[in-house]
């Protein structure tokens, strides 16, 4: 856990985060945009 505290470790969350809105993004482009408007 130590690393969620220095930079490194901000930007490796950060990649983390920008993957989820891809895959969220390519869900609800497969999906017509439900997904999205289910949130």
């Amino acid at each position: 856990m130590d690393n969620l505290l220095n930079p490194g470790g901000r930007t490796v969350i950060a990649v983390a985060v920008g993957a989820c809105r891809s895959v969220a993004l390519d869900i609800s482009s497969a999906d017509g945009g439900h997904f999205l408007s289910s949130i």
